[in-house]
Formats: C-alpha cells, structure tokens, sequence
C-alpha cells in the first residue's frame, strides 16, 4: 500500500499543468477534439495514435481546459467536432470544413504546419491561448 501510494506520488510529481485557452469561437456547448503530439512521427498522422487525445466542452464563458503532462516537448492540433464524429471534416480538395488550430497559432497557407512548426517546450509555456481558424 505504502508503495504504491509513493509511486503515485512521484508520478503526480513529474506532471505539469498545461493551461489551454481557445479563441475565436462563437458557439455554445462546442465539442473540440484536441491531439497532443510528443513526436513528429504521429504528428497529424491518421495511422498513427497521439500521445494523448482529449475532448473538451467548450463555453465562451469558460474557454480554459487544464491537461497534466510530464515535462517535454509538445505539439497540439485542435477542431470544433461540429457533428460530433470525432474527425476533422474536409472537402473534396481536403480543406478543413470545420475550424481547427495548432498549438502556436501559425499562418496557414498551403497544407498544414509541421510538427516543428507547433512545437512547444512546457518550461516555456504553461498557458496557451490557441486561436481558431476558419479556410472556409
């Protein structure tokens, strides 16, 4: 008992809260799927599982979600889930029917960011604000 209540503790120990904010989102009670992505090999891979996917339910009001994490390298892509299928809807060319962002908020232009594009280090951000965007 003794032991695996000490287990428990350094694991707590060794976490870090992350402080989500999300910006630019009108709609009440909005699902947003978000993907947390330690490596470059399953960043926005579809065959490949993120270290960590997560819902959130959101409220203008209340916009912030807290995510415990261990110290590392981070990066996060995220979308409004507007019919709840737990996908990010694109068109015929591929383009994101639903509004979506990536940790660091980079300009879209052509395709998405790359996973060093988005990249975030713990010790330097704790508190992200992550802004949606719309290409349609």
């Amino acid at each position: 008992m003794i032991l695996t209540w000490l287990i428990f503790s350094l694991a707590q120990a060794n976490t870090q809260t992350l402080k989500l904010c999300f910006k630019n989102l009108k709609e009440q009670n909005a699902i947003i799927q978000i993907a947390i992505h330690n490596s470059p090999e399953t960043f926005l891979k579809e065959d490949k599982t993120p270290y960590r996917i997560q819902s959130f339910v959101y409220h203008p009001d209340e916009p912030c979600t807290d995510l415990e994490v261990p110290p590392g390298r981070y990066a996060i892509a995220f979308f409004h889930d507007e019919n709840d299928n737990q996908k990010l809807d694109e068109n015929f060319l591929g383009i994101p029917n639903e509004a979506f962002g990536f940790s660091k908020n980079p300009k879209i232009t052509f395709g998405p960011p790359t996973f060093n594009d988005v990249v975030f280090e713990t010790e330097d951000a704790l508190n992200l604000e992550l802004i949606f965007k719309r290409l349609l």
